[in-house]
């Protein structure tokens, strides 16, 4: 017998594919979860002056300003993922994922769709994402296919490589977003060696012809030997794209009016490579990991029409962890992201998944989205022009986990005086004065408490002193700090 909460999960999915909703073996999974956010002081600023219709705005650090001046942010999001699989017999199944809104859910009291900002075409050139333009999206839908030499997988389909700092496939409860492509992928296992060479596509452009096309390929590879509990992986991904494609839009130089594309340039024709290591090593109770993304290749149209730019761009993370006996576990990671100089000649900044988050307030919510819906949503933030060091300690005891986190951050390229590129707004200009390289140190404490098996509840603390970098305004006089700090209650639902 189903029970009542599947039933009606079977009776939604029907609507959408009736001749196969009771015909065959289906199984049900999913996320369903809901959280509030009190961000006292979101701007980091004690008085945010900002003009966005002044063109020195781009030059700041400062925010979209709040209506009525409010500096306190308060508010309620959701995420839904919902995943029916079909068995269709002992050579293939069907997997999907079903969704609303943008990031898998949305804001509470707003509208079911929202469409991130495009004004960081460059920046995101390497991320993936679905596209939200429904208020019911299949983000996923694709088969596999059983054979004795490998499996087949075909249509769009998530996927992920190491810690998931570029290729990330969203599959834990609170990622919101899932790097995904419509692909034909094939997975061989040769002794400790995996093998999964794919071919997929980005996006069509305005016709179906090579000219505005968008596609990628790439060979994943695997060495695991679970003897000695070691993993290595490397992947390389070639990524091209034509010049009629007009899917990442950008402006380095002026402000964006996000109610008008005539602020907005595109990517020319670009071709990019990808290389990713991955290495995780155990031994006994010490766990090792360490991921190092780099891009390397050409963008077209970024700087000067007709001409191209270099794109070279790297990233890098340790993570280390001592598991001291059943309750406690402690680690440090440490973190390295590139920055852009503002020099023209290469673009050389990296953006991490959205779903990577090395803080609870540093590099995780879009201060600007807070102030203003239209300038995207609140969680579009990406940890990039960073050196960072977190400690943490894990306690667990029974249904609680306790966390407590220390994390401290530098940029590696602040602004200097000259050409400078603000890694906030994805603009280069002019800098009159230096901006300091201190982000800030943050301490964060989070608790949660499992319900059951499929619910846990939890809240987390976090209080951020913010570094200097934050004040900059391009004059003389810095803008005054003031340290943000969070409350966000979270409950979630898995099944």
């Amino acid at each position: 017998m189903l029970s009542i909460n599947k039933l009606k999960l079977v009776i939604v999915f029907s609507i959408i594919f009736p001749a196969l909703a009771f015909s065959l073996p289906m199984e049900w999974h999913g996320v369903f979860a809901i959280d509030h956010h009190s961000l006292q002081n979101y701007e980091r600023l004690e008085n945010n002056q900002a003009d966005p219709t002044d063109p020195s705005w781009i030059d700041t650090q400062e925010p979209l300003p709040a209506p009525a001046g409010k500096t306190n942010a308060s508010f309620q999001s959701y995420i839904i993922k919902l995943r029916p699989s079909l068995t269709i017999n002992d050579s293939a199944s069907f997997f999907s994922e079903l969704t609303t809104g943008y990031g898998r859910g949305g804001v509470y009291g707003d509208g079911p769709v929202q469409n991130y900002s495009q004004t960081f075409g460059n920046a995101l050139y390497h991320i993936n994402m679905a596209n939200y333009n429904n208020p019911i999206n299949l983000n996923q839908f694709y088969m596999e296919l059983y054979s004795d030499t490998a499996t087949y997988q075909i249509g769009r389909a998530p996927d992920h490589f190491g810690m998931g700092l570029v290729i990330n496939d969203g599959n834990n409860t609170w990622d919101r977003f899932a790097s995904t492509r419509d692909q034909i992928k094939v997975n061989f296992k040769i002794g400790n060696f995996s093998i999964n060479p794919f071919i997929g596509k980005i996006g069509a452009g305005g016709s179906l012809t090579t000219a505005t096309h968008a596609f990628e390929y790439g060979i994943p590879i695997f060495y695991e030997v679970p003897e000695t509990d070691l993993t290595f992986g490397v992947v390389w991904i070639n990524r091209s794209i034509s010049d009629g494609f007009d899917g990442y839009r950008f402006n380095l130089e002026k402000v964006a009016d996000p109610a008008s594309s005539t602020a907005w340039k595109k990517l020319g024709e670009s071709n990019i490579n990808l290389i990713d290591v991955y290495i995780k090593k155990i031994w006994g109770k010490f766990t090792l990991e360490l991921e190092v993304p780099f891009f390397t290749g050409e963008m077209g149209d970024l700087y000067e029409d007709g001409e191209s730019a270099k794109y070279s761009a790297l990233a890098g993370v340790l993570n280390l962890n001592y598991q001291l006996n059943d309750f406690w576990k402690f680690g440090f990671d440490g973190g390295y992201v590139s920055g852009d100089d503002g020099g023209q000649s290469s673009y050389d900044a990296m953006y991490l998944h959205p779903n990577y988050n090395i803080a609870d307030i540093l590099f995780r919510y879009n201060r600007s989205a807070i102030s203003e819906l239209s300038a995207g949503a609140p969680f579009d933030e990406y940890v990039t022009n960073t050196t960072y060091f977190r400690l943490y300690g894990n306690f667990i005891t029974g249904k609680w986990n306790m966390d407590l986190t220390a994390i401290y951050a530098m940029a590696n390229e602040p602004a200097k005086k000259g050409q400078s590129y603000n890694h906030q707004k994805n603009k280069v200009f002019t800098a009159n004065f230096d901006q300091d390289e201190n982000l800030g140190f943050e301490i964060d404490y989070n608790l949660s408490y499992s319900w059951n098996d499929e619910i846990n509840v939890g809240l987390d603390m976090a209080y951020l002193m913010a570094g200097d970098y934050w004040a900059y305004n391009n004059t003389e006089t810095p803008n005054t700090l003031k340290n943000p700090w969070l409350f966000r209650f979270k409950a979630s639902l898995d099944f």
